[in-house]
């Protein structure tokens, strides 16, 4: 689910907590593209790196989440970058590792929903299933980021970055393909305006990660365009916008499929006034003054 919750186990209290959140990359204007691209992936596998010990230590809800955003940021990264550096590594280690996360998105699921007041409608003995099913899923997690694919996957991601520039030549400045892959997804976003309604739920989600990646794109690459000063900031604030919009129908149908297994009633959504809503945050969007222009 993508909505954020303060919600905490009783067994974890809030201030014990070590949450690591996204932190911003400082990037020189003049950089090269291998530069950026160890700069910005270094920020990432920090941030997810930093939340792990309170995962599989105490089965942080919020540490869980920040590990997930860190290895999603990572990815985004990854897929912004993927046309300049042109290394099949980089698409493959995309999917592997977007695989091994798999276990992350389940429990994440499980933690927003028994935190929504959507699940005070349960029994406690229909709760207690989700409560077991939610150990479960972190057992999954811990699991996955104790084994040996998983240190192998980051093991070579290590080995990747310490090779840079990977024979580029030449290594273009990081403005140009900041530039280049900010414009690309920009053009697949914007493109959807006032079509929203008509596509099928997969082809929103296709627009929501596109969203997701311009959004982490601006953050990104905020520090090549001083000229721009903090408007990209406020960029990526209108797009986060339109990334939740989309969530909603993503969230109603988790819910409904988290109902459905312990025998409850799934409620009724006005989907239409979810386009609808998704569909003015996207126009927000378009109305944006593209700043790497």
């Amino acid at each position: 689910m993508s909505r954020s919750s303060c919600w905490l186990t009783d067994a974890i209290p809030v201030e014990v907590m070590t949450v690591r959140k996204a932190a911003p990359v400082d990037l020189d204007p003049g950089a090269r593209t291998s530069a950026a691209f160890l700069a910005i992936t270094s920020e990432c596998i920090t941030h997810w790196r930093l939340n792990v010990p309170d995962v599989i230590d105490e089965r942080a809800m919020e540490s869980l989440h920040q590990t997930r955003v860190g290895i999603r940021r990572f990815r985004s990264a990854l897929s912004l970058f993927l046309r300049v550096i042109d290394d099949p590594q980089v698409g493959w280690l995309n999917d592997e590792i977007r695989e091994l996360a798999l276990p992350l998105g389940e429990a994440r699921d499980l933690d927003v929903f028994l935190a929504d007041d959507v699940s005070d409608c349960l029994s406690e003995a229909q709760r207690a299933v989700l409560r077991e099913r939610r150990e479960a899923a972190y057992d999954d997690v811990i699991e996955v980021l104790g084994s040996q694919r998983w240190a192998d996957a980051w093991a070579l991601v290590d080995r990747f970055r310490a090779h840079a520039p990977w024979g580029l030549d030449p290594d273009p400045p990081a403005v140009d393909t900041a530039t280049e892959a900010l414009e690309r997804r920009w053009q697949r976003v914007v493109r959807r305006v006032g079509r929203l309604a008509e596509l099928s739920p997969s082809d929103r989600h296709r627009v929501r990660i596109q969203a997701k990646k311009l959004r982490y794109g601006a953050q990104f690459f905020a520090g090549l365009y001083p000229a721009a000063g903090g408007y990209p900031v406020e960029f990526a604030g209108v797009v986060g916008g339109l990334q939740d919009a989309l969530g909603l129908l993503n969230d109603a149908h988790t819910r409904g499929l988290i109902l459905k297994s312990v025998g409850a009633e799934v409620p009724v959504i006005d989907e239409a006034a979810l386009v609808g809503e998704a569909a003015t945050a996207l126009s927000a969007v378009a109305s944006l003054r593209p700043f790497w222009r």
